[in-house]
């Protein structure tokens, strides 16, 4: 019997030796370690903070540029559609009925450009019964607003 108790106490003794032994090789990270690891996460999180904000700014800077290019694009087509017969002298050939008629069509997308100026300029060709003074003044304000428009 008193060598049953002393092999539990071996097999006992060995069990809290092989414990303290295993627990002794479970690898531990330094509090070195773990400050350094922590402080790298913080400044990765402020960096994809720092980049979400930046995305967003990119983002509503792309909005503001496609805004741009439709303005500038009805600008455009505003242009082509009434400078080229101008200048080729289809108004020329024109009566005043169809002038009003050819202007008239095109006041829709002078109205859907948004642009104040450019409309009262519009009105007053139109009023003008389209004098050469007011042609040259529509298109100049036009010539010169499409650069702006894009800026």
């Amino acid at each position: 019997m008193k060598n049953k108790k002393s092999l539990i106490g071996v097999v006992f003794l060995s069990i809290v030796l092989i414990s303290l032994i295993a627990v002794s090789c479970v690898a531990t990270v330094s509090q070195e370690e773990y400050d350094k690891v922590k402080a790298e996460l913080v400044a990765a999180q402020a960096q994809v903070e720092t980049l979400q904000s930046d995305l967003k700014a990119a983002q509503s800077r792309i909005e503001l540029l496609e805004q741009k290019v439709v303005r500038a694009k009805a600008q455009a087509e505003i242009i082509s559609g009434l400078f080229v017969p101008a200048l080729t002298g289809e108004f020329n050939e024109m009566t005043t009925s169809e002038s009003t008629h050819f202007f008239l069509e095109w006041r829709d997308q002078v109205e859907a450009s948004g642009d104040t100026l450019l409309k009262d300029k519009f009105q007053a060709l139109i009023d003008a019964e389209f004098a050469d003074e007011g042609m040259m003044d529509f298109f100049l304000y036009l010539f010169e607003n499409l650069p702006k428009t894009l800026e």
